[in-house]
């Protein structure tokens, strides 16, 4: 327990399949070098005790990904193009228009192909039938074997696009996934029924994780506000919970009934929420310390911790890519590692004593213990949010510590309210406890929408030399503090830290000054130009989510006007994605390609943008010495960038743009602007079709 195994195993294990999956390296490279290490560590005179953890990590991240990789990805390479015809039960589902459907399938035993039978798949139905969660669905899927990370994380290892055949309602409730999934349904049901509009919406999304049916204003709202964490069930669901439901019985039951109180509502809760990785790691968390307490030995938060994330690996390697689980073991570990120290530096400062402060000044020593508990929260999770969303919430921690007590009473107050809404001689109690979560709901949206509307309540950081700063001098900070440095030499640290900062920002500004910003959507079909406060569209997007990207990517580059817009059909022009972009950004000049003789222009004082021909379908524009050409249908076109009709970007082999996925659904890049003249030959030649 003194060397805390579980937790630096657990730590190094996440690093290490990280860096595999990152890298792209075989996983018997990771268990011969497991195997070197241990060997390494007991063939010493001394055995070397973190030898022993390096290597039992890469030993047990090897293993795992070996074991993934046969019984999960190689059968599914098999089915990689082809076009088969199979039997799923619905476990999710997402409508993106009337007729645009992605649904989560697990495909039953029968008429299953060898190797799927049991696995679960993405659909991408288009132009389909209405289904629900618990359906049985005859669906013919044209299968690619993914290489999507993100699924491998929810437990896909299979997508594909095709259309759905038939629909058997019910016939696969003997699948506990399939009766979880009811219940979810029911229960969110209940919640929406007694408390209609936004606010029930949000609550079924608080505790259940659909959040795609809250409005995208407050969802936007909570995402300046720092408070997006809310709509995501997750690990704070879970132990706020518990702590509630603990404190509630603890007048009535002993120690030992409470922990086994508390360990059947954490397995209960587990289960609801679909086993998500981030509520399974806090849901181990908790089973581990209150068996702890069962057996009456000393819990160890850490080692807990540890622990946890070593079976969530162990049984699924991939999921450590989970932007969910990736937040929520950084934010623990954060507040486990700082919370602490953090108050009782603070304490120490106004020059108070802790245990006094605790016993005279309850009230004070809560208020520092919760800021505090944010902050530490906030320590490791903020590089990574930045480095994922490209922003950072400057009032977060304010938002977050107003907005705690209503969670606190939303949460319970909605998971009784569904719970209670499954008995109809219960209905007042449904109906009251509604109004509650309801309440406090409300409480939290008018919280957020009035911080969300502060200057500078949220930043951009899209800049990935700024976030390799941030991360490094986390990493020398927290150094320094297990070192205990003392103060001239954290102070020194600090004036290099900054000095670099200082030097990076200044050369960064000198490369890319005057430079031209481009986003190329990846589902909304647009081409976008950011230059000082001037932008430009061409295309539409294919959504109002994907306007709302293209908004964000405008915004965050400084633009305050869209001075043309593009627009393949007049239809396009009055399209609810093209509302929605004119809503959020004044758009100065807007026309249709079908409805003119072709069209020159001139944008930045730089920039040319031509199109050649009656009821033109390309669009060239040429940026300096290079050419970027945009195509609606399918041809042959000469151009060092080329965005095809399916919004592909393609480069030349002589062109390669530093490009970045990160952010906005978008590949971004920059072309700085220079002096000189002419046009780069090329002699490429793009073919898509």
């Amino acid at each position: 327990m003194v060397y805390r195994v579980f937790h630096r195993l657990g730590l190094l294990c996440f690093a290490v399949i990280l860096l595999f999956g990152k890298l792209g390296w075989n996983p018997l490279f990771g268990m011969c070098a497991g195997s070197v290490l241990l060997a390494a560590a007991i063939l010493r005179r001394k055995p070397s005790f973190r030898l022993c953890i390096l290597g039992t990590a890469f030993c047990i991240a090897g293993f795992s990904l070996l074991l993934w990789q046969l019984t999960r990805l190689e059968p599914a390479r098999a089915y990689q193009g082809k076009t088969i015809t199979v039997w799923g039960a619905v476990l999710e589902t997402e409508r993106f228009s009337s007729s645009n459907l992605r649904a989560d399938l697990q495909l039953l035993q029968y008429h299953a192909p060898n190797g799927l039978a049991g696995k679960r798949l993405r659909l991408f139905a288009y132009d389909t039938l209405d289904v629900e969660v618990g359906d049985v669905v005859q669906c013919s899927i044209k299968l690619d074997a993914t290489t999507d990370t993100a699924l491998y994380a929810k437990g896909l290892h299979l997508s594909g696009t095709g259309s759905i055949l038939r629909i058997q309602d019910g016939g696969a409730d003997a699948l506990l996934s399939v009766r979880l999934a009811h219940y979810r349904t029911r229960l969110s049901h209940h919640i929406t029924y007694w408390l209609p509009g936004d606010e029930g919406q949000a609550l079924a999304g608080m505790l259940l994780g659909n959040s795609q049916q809250i409005p995208r204003q407050i969802r936007s709202d909570y995402a300046r506000t720092g408070i997006s964490h809310l709509l995501a069930v997750s690990g704070l669901h879970l132990a706020t919970l518990a702590a509630l439901f603990e404190l509630l019985v603890s007048r009535l039951l002993s120690r030992r009934e409470r922990a086994v109180f508390i360990l059947l509502f954490t397995i209960a809760f587990m289960a609801l929420t679909g086993f998500s990785p981030s509520v399974t790691r806090a849901g181990i968390m908790l089973i581990i310390l209150q068996g702890a307490c069962l057996l009456g030995r000393d819990p160890d938060s850490l080692n807990a911790l540890g622990l946890a994330v070593l079976l969530l690996l162990v049984q699924n390697p991939y999921a450590a890519f989970g932007i969910s689980l990736q937040l929520s073991y950084l934010a623990t570990l954060g507040i486990l590692l700082f919370s602490r120290p953090f108050a009782s530096w603070t304490i120490q400062r106004i020059g108070a004593d802790p245990f006094t402060l605790r016993e005279q000044h309850p009230l004070t020593f809560q208020l520092i213990e919760s800021v505090m508990l944010t902050l530490s929260a906030s320590v490791l999770t903020a590089p990574l949010l930045c480095w994922q969303f490209g922003k950072i919430s400057l009032v977060s921690p304010i938002v977050n510590l107003m907005v705690a007590p209503l969670a606190a009473i939303a949460l319970p107050a909605g998971l009784l309210c569904g719970f209670f809404g499954f008995f109809p001689q219960f209905a007042l109690l449904a109906q009251l406890c509604g109004l509650a979560g309801g309440l406090a709901v409300k409480g939290i949206h008018q919280i957020a929408a009035w911080w969300a509307l502060t200057p500078h309540a949220c930043l951009a950081i899209t800049e990935a030399w700024f976030l390799l700063w941030w991360a490094g001098a986390l990493a020398i900070g927290i150094l320094l503090w297990q070192l205990h440095a003392d103060t001239a030499q954290r102070r020194y640290a600090a004036l290099l830290l900054t000095v670099v900062l200082l030097g990076s920002a200044n050369l960064r500004e000198w490369l890319f000054r005057d430079s031209l910003q481009i986003a190329v959507s990846r589902y909304g079909g647009t081409v976008a130009f950011a230059y000082s406060t001037q932008g430009a569209v061409l295309g539409t997007p294919s959504s109002v989510p994907a306007a709302e990207q293209l908004c964000d990517f405008l915004e965050d580059s400084g633009v305050v006007q869209i001075d043309l817009l593009v627009a393949q059909t007049q239809d396009a022009l009055y399209s609810d994605a093209v509302r929605q972009l004119a809503k959020r950004m004044p758009v100065t000049h807007a026309l249709a390609l079908e409805d003119c003789h072709g069209f020159q222009a001139e944008l930045f004082g730089w920039v040319e943008l031509s199109a050649v021909g009656s009821h033109p379908d390309r669009i060239s524009v040429q940026i300096g010495n290079l050419q970027l050409e945009k195509i609606f249908h399918p041809q042959t076109v000469q151009a060092d960038l080329l965005v095809n009709h399916r919004g592909e970007l393609i480069t030349a082999p002589n062109c390669h743009p530093a490009i970045d996925h990160r952010l906005y659904r978008s590949d971004r890049f920059k072309i700085r602007r220079t002096n000189r003249e002419g046009r780069r030959s090329n002699d490429a030649i793009h073919d898509r079709e």
